[in-house]
């Protein structure tokens, strides 16, 4: 039996901006390439990505878009989310513009930002940590 249990609907891709970690807006990679928004949406999970979000590497909004993802402005992409990919923590003010249980996957440094760490947990988002995999 085939198993359509999809415990995240709707991921968030969002883009990277000048922040604490990100001074001048430097980093500018993406959690995920057109190919692999392609793959998540054929396999029926909703992926938006905010504008912008691939330029610094090279993607642009029309190849995410080829590949099913619905794009987003910054003041959306972080509402009604089950998951987020962000390469980066995410701001302070964006966290609390995520659902309640929902899932963050980026560089968490919480060593580094415990003031964010501490909003995260208090605002019962879940953290998958990159540096820690």
């Amino acid at each position: 039996m085939k198993n359509t249990s999809i415990a995240f609907k709707n991921i968030a891709l969002v883009k990277e901006i000048e922040s604490p970690e990100n001074p001048g807006g430097l980093e500018k990679r993406v959690g995920l390439t057109p190919l692999d928004v392609g793959q998540l949406t054929s396999s029926g999970l909703n992926v938006f990505v905010e504008f912008g979000a691939g330029l610094g590497v090279g993607f642009e909004d029309d190849e995410y878009i080829k590949n099913g993802a619905k794009l987003q402005k910054a003041d959306e992409i972080y509402k009604n989310k089950e998951m987020i990919i962000k390469f980066k923590g995410p701001s302070l003010e964006s966290i609390s513009q995520m659902r309640k249980g929902s899932t963050l996957f980026c560089m968490a440094h919480f060593d580094s930002f415990p003031a964010r760490a501490k909003m995260l947990e208090d605002n019962e988002i879940n953290v998958i940590a990159m540096e820690e995999i």
